[in-house]
């Protein structure tokens, strides 16, 4: 229980979790000495009262709330915060709520009416949320000198045993906010442009955290971004160790089929045809850990139309009727993605000009189809801008 003027105050009345001390009896509750009630009192003439959690089962505490109502103590209002309805509340409760400046907040659980009103005063993320690693440790910490009963067979070994688990969770941690640090400053530099400093950023995190796919992650695409032939080979070993630390990472996999087409598309011949094919896999894998990858459809799409249309014949025609199924995969899960209709239409009139001439009539259907394609991709890039 703390107290300081002027500051938010919180009262448990049942005691804290951080004191390993918890007041749930009646008879408990009932002895709370007399400095409490005055600080009970205080609080609640300077501050208002929000209550959380209370079922208003508790006479002693009942008592005083209603006394407090009595003589006029919720200048700044009570609100009575319950999960249920009106109708969840004993007959106490009510009569407490009857009160001049007495107000219920009904149907609403305390995590969330806490986020609520965290957000409403705009805090911040509270530390559960924004470290919850940090938080753990913190809500750990006072077991450092909590006094067990030293018995031969439990008390001091447990107590060694979760002195041990707190360092190493400490340990843990500040390596955490480290590589934190280490992405956020990469993050920075690579947003101001600072192309060189932030590719040795990376190299430099890398060193300290040799298991962090994010780090690998961004090293490739650092990599894919500055393009040319060596840099889009390089940034294929880096996307393989990112997976290889996080094997469900579909952001690296899809980068990854990128820079495989890319590459593939600059080199030609029978290594580019191989690269492109590599890069089927890669998306595969992509849309398998995130099936609405749309981003991964359209651009598979655009590898299999490409090798198709190098490799012509009846070879590339099957691949680029596979590329329009990639693009309805596409729309279906971005239904205003203007760019895949427009990448299907030039599949579509690829193909036709691919079709022999005995195929007239399928050729003209592909390009009516092609036609209809380019028509939505532009109503749809005119209601985008």
């Amino acid at each position: 229980m703390l107290f300081s003027p002027g500051c938010p105050t919180i009262i448990h009345l049942h005691g804290h979790y951080l004191n390993y001390d918890i007041k749930n009896l009646e008879v408990e509750v009932g002895k709370l000495p007399q400095e409490f009630v005055n600080l009970f009192r205080n609080v609640v003439s300077k501050n208002g009262l929000i209550v959380v959690g209370c079922g208003g089962r508790k006479e002693f505490v009942m008592e005083l709330l209603l006394k407090f109502a009595e003589e006029g103590y919720f200048k700044y209002n009570l609100y009575w915060v319950a999960n249920g309805g009106e109708g969840t509340l004993n007959n106490r409760t009510r009569e407490l709520l009857e009160y001049r400046r007495s107000y219920l907040i009904e149907k609403c659980d305390a995590d969330n009416f806490f986020l609520q009103l965290n957000h409403s005063l705009n805090l911040g993320f509270p530390p559960f949320i924004r470290d919850p690693l940090g938080n753990l440790i913190e809500t750990l910490k006072p077991l450092r000198s909590l006094e067990l009963q030293r018995t031969r067979d439990f008390g001091q070994p447990a107590h060694d045993w979760l002195i041990s688990k707190i360092e190493k969770l400490e340990i843990f941690h500040k390596g955490e906010k480290e590589r934190e640090e280490a992405k956020e400053k990469f993050l920075l530099l690579y947003e101001q442009g600072k192309t060189r400093e932030a590719k040795e950023q990376l190299i430099s995190a890398i060193e300290k955290s040799k298991e962090d796919a994010f780090l690998y992650f961004a090293y490739g695409t650092l990599l894919s971004e500055l393009g040319g032939e060596e840099n889009l080979r390089q940034s294929l070993e880096k996307y393989r160790l990112a997976v290889k630390y996080k094997p469900d990472f579909h952001e690296a996999y899809y980068n990854w089929g990128n820079a495989l087409s890319r590459l593939g598309e600059m080199l030609g011949g029978e290594e580019g045809q191989r690269l492109i094919r590599e890069s089927f896999e890669k998306y595969q894998l992509a849309v398998k850990y995130k099936q609405d990858y749309h981003k991964a459809y359209n651009n598979w799409g655009i590898a299999l139309s490409y090798l198709g249309e190098m490799l012509g014949g009846e070879e590339g025609q099957r691949l680029i009727r596979e590329s329009f199924e990639k693009y309805r995969l596409a729309v279906k899960y971005k239904t205003d993605k203007h760019e895949a209709y427009n990448n299907w239409g030039i599949a579509t009139q690829e193909l036709a000009d691919l079709l022999p001439p005995e195929d007239k009539k399928e050729k003209e259907v592909l390009k009516k189809q092609a036609e209809e394609l380019f028509r939505k991709a532009k109503d749809l890039r005119e209601k985008s801008e």
